[in-house]
């Protein structure tokens, strides 16, 4: 009897162990799912626009705002989407039509305080090679992974970013426009049809002047398309951390001063 009893004992406490360690394993997997879930918490998604007379620059950000590893896994090469729309929410443009990426797993892996910026550029043309009208757009960015840390992404908010900009007006005063240079030294030349051979330009950050407003010359008036060239001497602590640095030319209206045939143009991205 009482070796009976004592074995009766022992099988409760095993049946208790078992229980206990079933039960803190449960904890821990709940634990670990929750964790993995609450790792879309500290993701954000950005988009910058830098625009100019030709073309739009995207910036997609993503950061890790959390302090652990947030591993984001991609079934192909395509990596992001980007939709632009107009005003009436007509699509205008998608990312990835015509494109051809490579279909395999991969994963990006974001540390803490971490940012992975992808750059694109569009030209104001529509998937059919039309160039669109100026006017006010919308740009929809979404990074396309479909899990995090293992759970799935598909339909998160924290992965997609809206941005409203604007698509200027041709400038009908200046043409070909190339940028060559770096770190603070670039050669602007192009062609200019301005009044009596006389216009502007300056340098902007996005935010300030770099290079104020300043008088430059053709070699010829209007109506005679001409050629010019502008040498720009940028010190490095005027510099921009991140962003961009903007180049813009343009005429003032003989009536009332205003600012006419504005061209802006690209002279370095900053990241």
């Amino acid at each position: 009897m009482k070796r009976f009893f004592l074995l009766f004992i022992m099988s409760i406490l095993v049946v208790t162990g078992c229980t206990i360690e079933t039960t803190k394993q449960q904890e821990q997997g709940e634990g670990k799912m929750e964790q993995e879930q609450n790792a879309l918490e500290f993701l954000n998604t950005s988009v910058d626009i830098q625009t100019t007379t030709q073309s739009a620059t995207l910036l997609i950000a993503l950061k890790n705002t959390g302090e652990k590893d947030i591993t984001l896994t991609f079934t192909s090469g395509q990596m992001f989407e980007i939709v632009i729309n107009d005003e009436s929410g007509n699509e205008m443009y998608r990312y990835s039509i015509d494109k051809m990426f490579t279909m395999a797993i991969k994963d990006l892996i974001l540390k803490p305080g971490e940012k992975k910026v992808w750059q694109e550029k569009w030209d104001y043309k529509t998937q059919t090679g039309e160039s669109v009208e100026p006017g006010n757009y919308k740009a929809i960015v979404s990074v396309v992974a479909s899990k995090v840390n293992g759970i799935s992404a598909t339909s998160s908010k924290k992965l997609k970013a809206e941005k409203e900009f604007t698509v200027p007006q041709h400038s009908n005063a200046f043409r070909n426009i190339k940028v060559t240079g770096e770190d603070g030294f670039y050669h602007v030349t192009g062609e200019a049809r301005v009044f009596e051979a006389s216009f502007f330009y300056s340098v902007e950050d996005g935010h300030n002047y770099v290079i104020p407003e300043t008088v430059q010359t053709a070699r010829e008036g209007a109506p005679t398309w001409s050629k010019f060239e502008i040498a720009i001497n940028i010190t490095k602590d005027k510099l921009p951390q991140n962003g961009v640095l903007l180049i813009h030319l343009f005429e003032r209206s003989a009536k009332d001063g205003s600012v006419v045939n504005s061209y802006l143009e690209v002279l370095e991205q900053f990241q």
